[in-house]
């Protein structure tokens, strides 16, 4: 098999992995638009500082304490004579370790107030809960700790055109905030903006071709760029064409040649490295001269300054303004895969602001070599990349009940170690994720990597510019050497033919998500999407509405990409996913298919589609290089009120197109040809109900000249249902053209009503209601 495709997307997921770059303040809470004035994100309103609605009850004893006016002279053992670090109780607990006479669980109670962390507080496999039982730090009953990693910025003065600057020595830095709100690096053009690679470019043939610069047509603004010596180029390199939107990256400006109009740049270790086709959207970024905007700072660290162009002049001088100066405000760090950090447990406290690398990976709270660590009813923010991030080999990690917003990257990534068990078991559940991606334009709601047995349940995640949920894995080729049961054991050689049984990221469950705003600035992705996942993994009871292509081309809802074997999508309500038209000025936006399932055994059972404008409702298309889908089943699905805004040919379907004078419905299923030869992509499909009321009643009576089927097989002249249904493999024998009589699908309620003939045909009702935050999460009423 020609591999040249799957080579691109391996290389796309490495990227995928370590392209976490500065924040920009992409989102910033705010709308963005894009060069047509379309809409392209709507701020999601969220408060980070809202009080908990609810507190869980729990006691005031301790084994020690914390507290902003303590002192780490003190012994912590009351309230009265707190600690006032953590890491001063960290110690402590280590010590009680040494002479406490039974393993019982070590509790530390940490009092409400800020405290600025100046190191990060780093937990070792000395510092574990031990037989079992754990160790937990957290909040004070009815008070909120918070750990905050900025460091203020004092001493303004007055610069030029309401920009202001303070005299700096310390490293260079990539976040700044002001009274909480991220600011951004200066660029040019302005938030939500972008600029395009001349369609001058080279045209590059091949994509292992270096390529380390582009031809710009806005020369006035180049020019006055040339001397720089710290600008930088963020973007989404297209490939040849130009137009792919898959990964951004972060690129510094080595010269510009003003004469050839040419930028040259270098490609940092985790940047992406596609070719910078003609048509590949960019910006620039800090220098002085494209500070601008209120929120924008540029750090010269080389000439001691950092100038900024404050929100609110009055915020200067009260140490409003700060610098994130950690990568981690957290790292939980175990000296080796045998000797992990373990049973620890951080509740109820809050965490912002930490920088991060231009082109690296890092997390507010980090994990490596753990077990059993837990993240409860804790607030994130201001995340430079991620919120939690945690790579290697990790087991057992739970995050929950947390509130996780305006990160760079990722509000929850996991990655594990290629070919080899050691991330599995991990719970993301009950968490409200918002905001993603401020700095990453792939940025995503919940990512796991390498990762097996692990579920993502009940989030809520609101506003993601790529992925709202996301599993990768690898799939090793024949003649590896793979470790399928961990480091420790014994080296397996995969014979040609049982690939898929050595894939990673297998048996994972996403399931009772409430997802919104996903997929509305990339392209070629999912709201939840897998790709080079292992079998067994389970999409269910999710409930993804209100996201629209905006911007950059194609998506879908939920996406199986390449290489997903045995994959389950059931009792999933998608509704009103929808594309904007970008006025001719690039290229159209588009919804490809809403259930989209590439590869061999899927299974697509029980969902609802509704209200939705897309190409296909359901499809099992070609994967990898061309090469046909098999054996899925499609049964018991709705299709209901969609439109289908496709053009002859362009993907496959059984129901006729615009223009062929026939019902718009949206196409259902997938048949591909493979060398001319007709061949079943489904093995079953049946039992579904599929409904538009502007539909043509009699359209199973009146099919004529359906086009081509990759323009190999041709069905004409078919006049009535029954041979329809005989020519293509007896598909849809039950399935019916009736309304499914929801309660009142307008208003959200897709319960069944009294006589919807969906119970009768064995589509089961699903408890919609029940997805998203549970009622147990403390920061209900957070976005009101």
């Amino acid at each position: 098999m020609n591999i040249s495709k799957i080579v691109q997307k391996l290389t796309a997921v490495i990227v995928s992995v370590t392209t976490f770059v500065s924040l920009v303040g992409f989102l910033n809470s705010e709308d963005s638009y894009d060069l047509s004035g379309n809409i392209l994100y709507q701020g999601t309103g969220y408060d980070i500082n809202a009080a908990p609605v609810k507190q869980n009850a729990a006691s005031t004893e301790a084994d020690f304490y914390v507290s902003p006016g303590g002192s780490d002279l003190n012994d912590g053992k009351t309230a009265a004579t707190a600690f006032a670090t953590l890491a001063r109780a960290r110690d402590a607990v280590r010590e009680m370790k040494t002479w406490m006479k039974g393993p019982r669980d070590i509790n530390v109670l940490i009092c409400g107030g800020v405290y600025h962390v100046n190191q990060t507080v780093v937990f070792s496999s000395a510092d574990s809960g031990f037989d079992g039982y754990h160790v937990i730090y957290r909040n004070y009953p009815g008070e909120t700790p918070v750990f905050d990693a900025g460091a203020a910025l004092t001493g303004w003065r007055a610069f030029k055109d309401g920009i202001y600057r303070t005299a700096y020595n310390g490293p260079a830095f990539r976040v700044l905030s002001e009274n909480g709100k991220v600011g951004s690096i200066a660029r040019e053009p302005e938030k939500g903006d972008y600029l395009h690679v001349s369609a001058n470019q080279i045209k590059f043939t091949d994509h292992a071709q270096p390529n380390n610069s582009f031809v710009y047509d806005e020369t006035a603004l180049f020019a006055s760029l040339a001397d720089s010596k710290t600008l930088e180029v963020f973007a989404f390199p297209g490939g040849v064409g130009g137009d792919w939107n898959w990964f951004s990256g972060y690129y510094p400006v080595t010269d510009i040649d003003t004469a050839a109009s040419t930028v040259y740049f270098t490609r940092e270790a985790g940047s992406c490295g596609y070719v910078m086709g003609g048509g590949s959207r960019f910006y620039l970024l800090n220098d002085l001269s494209l500070l601008d905007e209120p929120g924008e700072f540029f750090c010269d660290s080389a000439d001691g300054f950092v100038y900024y162009k404050p929100h609110d002049a009055a915020n200067l001088e009260n140490g409003a303004v700060s610098a994130a100066l950690l990568k981690n405000t957290v790292r939980f760090q175990g000296a080796s895969r045998s000797s992990r950090v373990e049973n620890i447990v951080l509740e109820g406290l809050s965490l912002r602001n930490t920088d991060t690398l231009r082109n690296g990976n890092s997390g507010l709270i980090e994990l490596a070599n753990s077990r059993n660590i837990t993240v409860k009813d804790c607030r994130i923010s201001g995340a430079g990349c991620h919120g939690v991030f945690a790579s290697g080999y990790n087991e057992g990690i739970t995050v929950t009940g947390c509130v996780i917003g305006e990160c760079g990257h990722t509000g929850v990534q996991i990655e594990g170690a290629a070919y080899c068990r050691s991330s599995f078991r991990h719970l993301i559940t009950n968490n409200l994720i918002y905001e993603t991606g401020l700095s990453v334009g792939h940025g995503a709601g919940v990512q796991i990597m390498a990762t097996d047995t692990s579920v993502i349940s009940h989030n809520r995640i609101d506003g993601t510019p790529r992925y709202a949920a996301s599993i990768k894995g690898m799939r090793p080729e024949a003649g590896m050497q793979v470790w399928p049961d961990g480091p420790d054991a014994p080296a397996v050689t995969v014979r040609e033919g049982t690939e898929d049984r050595y894939m990673q990221s297998y048996g994972n469950i996403i399931e009772y998500n409430d997802i919104t705003n996903a997929m509305f600035d990339t392209q070629d992705g999912g709201t939840i999407e897998m790709w080079c996942s292992g079998p067994g993994n389970i999409v269910r009871s999710n409930v993804i509405h209100d996201c629209t292509a905006r911007l950059t081309s194609y998506g879908f809802g939920i996406y199986i990409d390449d290489f997903n074997p045995s994959t389950t999508v059931t009792g999933n309500l998608i509704y009103n996913m929808k594309h904007f038209t970008n006025n001719g000025k690039s290229r159209e936006a588009a919804i490809e298919g809403i259930i989209v399932m590439k590869y061999a055994n899927q299974v697509c059972t029980n969902n609802i589609i509704a209200f939705c404008q897309a190409k296909n409702a359901i499809t099992f298309p070609d994967y990898g290089d061309n090469e046909p889908s098999s054996n899925a089943t499609a049964r018991h699905n709705i299709v209901y009120e969609c439109k289908d805004t496709n053009s002859a040919c362009e993907l496959f379907g059984f129901l006729p197109l615009p223009g062929l004078h026939y019902p718009s419905y949206a196409k259902y299923v997938n048949v591909t040809t493979n060398d001319g030869e007709f061949k079943d992509a489904l093995a079953f499909s049946d039992d579904n109900i599929y409904f538009n009321t502007k539909a043509d009643t009699e359209y199973f009576t009146k099919l004529t000249d359906l086009f081509a089927f990759r323009h190999t097989f041709r069905l004409s002249r078919i006049h009535n249902a029954g041979i329809w249904r005989m020519r293509l493999n007896g598909y849809e024998k039950n399935s019916i053209i009736a309304d499914p009589l929801f309660t009142d699908a307008a208003n959200g309620d897709f319960s069944f009503a009294p006589g919807s003939p969906a119970p009768g045909m064995g589509i089961q009702a699903v408890d919609y209601a029940g997805a998203g935050l549970t009622d147990d999460f403390l920061y209900i009423g957070i976005d009101s």
